[in-house]
C-alpha cells in the first residue's frame, strides 16, 4: 500500500501519522499541497513536486494553507479530481469546503437543529458595530475562514 500525506513534513501531526503508517509497513510520502500541478487533456494527472498523486492508494489531507482564492480553489478542485479518479482522500474536499467556512459550518449545524450561538457575519464595519451592540457588547470576533483554531 502507498499513502501520501499532503502537509508540512515538519508538523508534529504529520510526523506522528507517518510513524504509525510506517510501523504498519505502509510506504509513506509527505508532499506539499502548495506544489500541485494538473493536466486535463490527453492523459489527465495531478502531481505534487512531479509525484503523480493518482498512483497513491490514499491521500491524507492535513491542511490547506492560505493563499489566493484561486490557489485555494485549485487545491480543493485537484482533490475533487483525484477523488473522482478513485483515490481515497482522508479529509475529503467536500468536508474541507464545509468545515473551513465558519459561516457555512454554523449554518449547517443550525439547520440540523443543533444549538448554535447567536452569530452575525458581515463584511462591513458599521454593520459589525450594530451587531456588537445588539449582542450586548460581549462578542467573539473570528475570521470567516480558518481551521485548527486559526
Amino acid at each position: 500500500m502507498k499513502v501520501g500525506i499532503l502537509g508540512s513534513p515538519r508538523g508534529w501531526h504529520v510526523q506522528a501519522l507517518r510513524r504509525v503508517l510506517e510501523c504498519r509497513g505502509i510506504a509513506v510520502a509527505c508532499l506539499p499541497i502548495t506544489r500541485l500541478a494538473a493536466r486535463i487533456a490527453d492523459r489527465p494527472w495531478v502531481r505534487s513536486q512531479q509525484e503523480p498523486l493518482d498512483d497513491y492508494d490514499a491521500l491524507f489531507v492535513r491542511a490547506i494553507p492560505g493563499g489566493s482564492l484561486e490557489q485555494i480553489i485549485f487545491r480543493v478542485d485537484a482533490l475533487h479530481r483525484l477523488e473522482n479518479a478513485g483515490v481515497r482522500i482522508v479529509n475529503p474536499p467536500t468536508t474541507i469546503e464545509r468545515t473551513v467556512d465558519k459561516y457555512y459550518t454554523s449554518s449547517l449545524l443550525e439547520d440540523a437543529g443543533l444549538p448554535t450561538p447567536r452569530t452575525v457575519v458581515t463584511e462591513r464595519f458599521d454593520e459589525a458595530m450594530v451587531a456588537f451592540h445588539e449582542l450586548g457588547g460581549d462578542v467573539v470576533v473570528k475570521p470567516l475562514f480558518g481551521s485548527e483554531g486559526r
